[in-house]
């Protein structure tokens, strides 16, 4: 499948989510082209545990309209974030769910050299549905994030938040991320951010 129509699904999806959609999209040819299976077995256990998975195509207009929902404050993150899944096979997303119900994702970037830290990835984003928050959705996708890093060898996971996101800033701290730096209008409305940094830490 070519790059040109690949770009228009993704300007197909975008239109979507403008016009309000939030079932799941009907482009299942993108999973072909992306040699991927969506894993619906994997959440549909009968009990109400939630199950994390990596993120397929089908997932897209999910991804698109929670990233509007929860960012649209700092910027068309709808757009940025569902370009990067769309267009971009290096990035890894993954996604939680329970009885087939989509609760939240977290964007892990490819492995490359950040702020002279070698093998380092940057959480591109992480949300959940904002009536789920608060219940330790975030926290599970973190640590699956943390996993994820370990199996590509990456050691050093970077990410941004805004300076006011207190919670968010919180949660990181618990985990292990320090801040590194302020950085002054980094988002696209013009709020500040901190980047902050971890080691990956491999099982004793």
């Amino acid at each position: 499948m070519g790059n040109k129509y690949k770009r228009n699904r993704y300007e197909e999806l975008i239109n979507n989510i403008d016009r309000g959609y939030n079932e799941v999209d009907p482009f299942s040819d993108l999973i072909v082209d992306a040699g991927l299976e969506p894993d619906f077995q994997a959440c549909s256990s009968a009990d109400s545990q939630i199950v994390l998975r990596r993120a397929v195509a089908l997932d897209s207009l999910f991804i698109g309209s929670l990233s509007r929902q929860v960012f649209s404050i700092y910027g068309p993150y709808e757009e940025i974030l569902l370009k990067w899944f769309m267009l971009e096979k290096s990035i890894t997303t993954i996604l939680a769910c329970r009885n087939n119900i989509r609760l939240g994702f977290a964007m892990l970037s490819e492995p490359c050299a950040r702020y002279n830290l070698p093998d380092a990835s940057e959480l591109l984003g992480i949300a959940v549905v904002p009536e789920k928050q608060g219940k330790g959705i975030g926290r599970m996708l973190l640590s699956a994030i943390d996993s994820v890093s370990l199996d590509l060898g990456i050691k050093w996971l970077l990410l941004h938040t805004a300076v006011d996101n207190l919670p968010a800033r919180r949660l990181y701290e618990k985990i292990g991320y320090k801040p590194l730096e302020v950085k002054r209008w980094f988002y696209p409305e013009g709020q500040d951010a901190v980047a902050m940094f971890k080691q990956v830490q491999t099982s004793p």
